[in-house]
């Protein structure tokens, strides 16, 4: 996650140079929106990322001739999405000339559309749950999505005459709950059928019960996609 957000703020960096360019001494100065949770567990965290982010700033000046001043607008609590918001708006009107974040998919998507209103370029390492980011033109997502994948998995599943699919997932874990749905909705779009079992990882700790939801998808579908690890997309046939 360290070396993903050094890759964020270097992308974003490429996008700002191409703008105010190198030759300039003293450098230019951009003034950086850090939108980011603090003082959670989660591995976007501002104190887990700001290392790494102080590690980008020393490489755009040494390298690049342009310097970065960041501005903090950090939420507590976790993910959320009017927290997000809100430190959007605080930024825009700081103001800053480029964005950091948010991290969360869900929080990234309320900023951006602030960030677009007000013109104001940014970088994320959110938003694999988001299709597409063409809407948001200032943005850029330094994530994969999983619309790809599920392009890939539909396309597997129709080359093998797959038709009914077993999704297997975590029901306690919200991503792979996501996820899930995620590829539901393109597996109906795509006039398959499919069967959804989920597992509770809380309560499923033995091999056989895991094998008993297996053996319940042989017996409803032909082909199961364990989405246990949704976003692996990995499938097997039934026996």
């Amino acid at each position: 996650m360290i070396l993903r957000s050094t890759c964020l703020l270097l992308m974003g960096i490429r996008t700002v140079i191409a703008t105010v360019g190198q030759d300039y001494n003293p450098p230019p100065v951009v003034r950086t929106g850090v939108i980011l949770t603090v003082g959670t567990t989660l591995p976007y965290d501002y104190n887990v990322l700001a290392p790494a982010l102080e590690a980008a700033y020393e490489t755009s000046l040494t390298r690049y001739n342009v310097k970065f001043q960041p501005i903090l607008a950090l939420y507590q609590g976790g993910c959320s999405v009017s927290a997000a918001a809100g430190q959007t708006h605080i930024a825009a009107y700081a103001p800053v000339d480029f964005i950091i974040g948010p991290a969360c998919t869900d929080d990234m998507m309320m900023s951006l559309e602030t960030q677009t209103f007000f013109d104001i370029a940014s970088v994320s390492g959110a938003g694999e749950l988001v299709d597409s980011t063409e809407k948001f033109p200032y943005t850029t997502r330094c994530a994969y999505n999983t619309y790809t994948q599920w392009i890939f998995a539909i396309r597997m599943f129709r080359h093998y005459g797959w038709s009914n699919i077993a999704i297997i997932y975590d029901s306690d874990d919200t991503t792979k709950v996501i996820n899930a749905n995620s590829l539901m909705k393109n597996i109906r779009t795509n006039n398959l059928r499919y069967v959804e079992l989920k597992i509770s990882s809380s309560n499923v700790r033995e091999t056989d019960q895991a094998q008993a939801f297996l053996e319940e998808a042989g017996k409803q579908s032909r082909s199961a996609s364990n989405s246990a690890t949704v976003s692996d997309a990995h499938s097997k046939t039934a026996p």
